[in-house]
């Protein structure tokens, strides 16, 4: 029933005081007396149950549950007796509401008639108001139509007042009701029968385990859409990563105890699996590109050959050890000072392969630095790896990055720089290397599905129109009914 309409604040209330239906409380009375009633005769069963009868429940379970029965029917049976004292506290109060509606309905009646009779009584001549000094003395006629209206301003006054005590009244009686009603549930609450401890822990947990889940929910959201933007932030993709493994252990629980889906914990682990696949993933591409450097590095690995500018400069050296052995033939240098030159010569044609090599090794591992993955937070480079990737924002967009394949192409460009200054070519990328994208792609799909398909709960966010009748019958499906 809705708020009745009126001019509420004539009785010092700004809306309908009493704005309570009694019809609903009619519905609200019988509904307590049916559970009270349901209660009464299920906790009837039990006692029978107990007591050895065994028309009621046969078999094993029966057996197995009979030694409980009786302190179970017991509970039951006071629990029937809280819901019974609502219903009897309600079916008091239900005439004391519909008393004060049609008190307090009165009473607004009676004040808005005062109210116009104050407005009338006011507009009456007033022949006293505003009377020059001078004037001459009130004739008959005049002092009566003073007296009129002073008569009915306060016959107007006196009414207002008469109606805004029948509203305290009423609104008296009604809170008088209404205060020995929730003393009547209140008593009947106190009956002994409380939540043990462990089931208060049990909800206590259960509550923060479904704050949790969605906490973690809308941190994955805001997780993807951070990656989005920054591609390849290490520290978002740690932080992902404990999120899903702590999504899987909240969903799990949240099943187990019959408060969650298990289609939830399914969605969870698939999650950690992609996670756990990029992880496998990355290695392996990090463990190909350190095996290329060196074999890049390592003259054995290249059967002993020397790359085309080591030749040249070797030779280069030989032909000057012989000039210099010419011109000690010649008389044109010292004998001495030619074997001086010789030795040195010599030394530079055996070290000359090493110097270059590595000169070209610290070349070849500056520009394709194997940069720390997103686990490994104590390898030097992590944090300057990020700030660099925080500072690309806005440039240049890496989708690589927001894959994760750019370790993949820091391979491939690394196999163009050992075949340039080596001409070896490393073994190829195989096309699974590009599995990590997939993972990628999955853990975005699945953040997106959650966002969609989950409500929040928070507000009027408790449905959501993106789920399909599928969806709910699988979770339906998969959700263990509460003991």
């Amino acid at each position: 029933m809705p708020a009745r309409n009126g001019n509420w604040p004539l009785l010092g209330h700004p809306s309908d005081p009493v704005a309570g239906d009694p019809d609903q409380l009619h519905d609200l009375i019988a509904y307590y007396a049916k559970i009270a009633e349901t209660i009464t005769s299920e906790a009837a069963v039990l006692q029978r149950i107990g007591a050895g009868d065994t028309t009621e429940l046969k078999g094993q379970s029966a057996d197995a549950i009979r030694s409980r029965s009786k302190s179970v029917a017991a509970s039951l049976t006071q629990t029937s007796g809280r819901y019974d004292a609502v219903a009897r506290a309600l079916a008091v109060y239900g005439p004391a509401l519909e008393t004060a509606r049609s008190e307090t309905a009165q009473a607004l009646r009676e004040a808005e008639a005062a109210d116009g009779a104050r407005g009338s009584s006011a507009a009456m001549p007033d022949p006293g108001a505003n009377r020059p000094a001078d004037a001459p003395p009130l004739t008959d006629a005049e002092t009566a139509q003073i007296h009129a209206r002073t008569s009915a301003m306060s016959d107007a006054a006196d009414s207002g007042a008469q109606a805004r005590r029948r509203m305290d009244a009423a609104m008296g009686a009604l809170n008088a009701a209404g205060k020995s009603a929730s003393g009547v549930i209140r008593g009947a609450w106190n009956d002994g029968l409380v939540d043990t401890r462990a089931y208060k822990l049990r909800e206590g947990f259960l509550k923060f385990l479904r704050v949790l889940v969605k906490v973690l929910m809308w941190i994955g959201v805001a997780l993807a859409v951070l990656a989005f933007f920054i591609p390849g932030l290490g520290a978002a993709a740690l932080a992902g990563a404990i999120v899903a493994v702590a999504s899987v252990v909240a969903t799990g629980a949240l099943a187990a105890m019959g408060e969650g889906s298990w289609l939830d914990f399914i969605i969870a682990v698939v999650g950690v699996v992609l996670v756990g696949v990029g992880v496998i993933v990355a290695k392996v591409v990090q463990t190909a590109h350190v095996a290329a450097i060196a074999r890049g590095t390592t003259p054995a690995a290249r059967g002993g050959k020397l790359p085309a500018d080591i030749a040249s400069r070797s030779t280069a050296l030989r032909a000057q050890r012989e000039t210099v052995l010419a011109n000690g033939f010649a008389g044109r240098i010292s004998v001495l000072t030619a074997m001086k030159k010789v030795s040195a010569i010599d030394r530079r044609l055996i070290t000359l392969p090493k110097d270059m090599q590595l000169g070209r090794a610290a070349k070849i591992g500056s520009n394709n630095a194997i940069k720390p993955q997103y686990w490994n937070v104590r390898t030097a480079g992590y944090r300057p790896n990020d700030r660099a990737k925080i500072g690309d924002l806005g440039k240049k967009y890496r989708f690589d990055r927001l894959f994760s394949t750019d370790r993949v192409g820091d391979y491939n460009k690394l196999q163009a720089s050992l075949q340039t200054e080596f001409g070896l070519a490393p073994k190829a990328v195989p096309w699974w290397y590009y599995a990590n994208a997939g993972r990628v792609v999955g853990s975005f799909g699945i953040s997106v599905m959650k966002w969609s398909t989950t409500p929040t709960g928070f507000g009027t966010d408790t449905s959501r129109a993106a789920t399909s009748p599928q969806y709910d019958a699988a979770k339906t499906a998969l959700t263990t009914p509460k003991i």
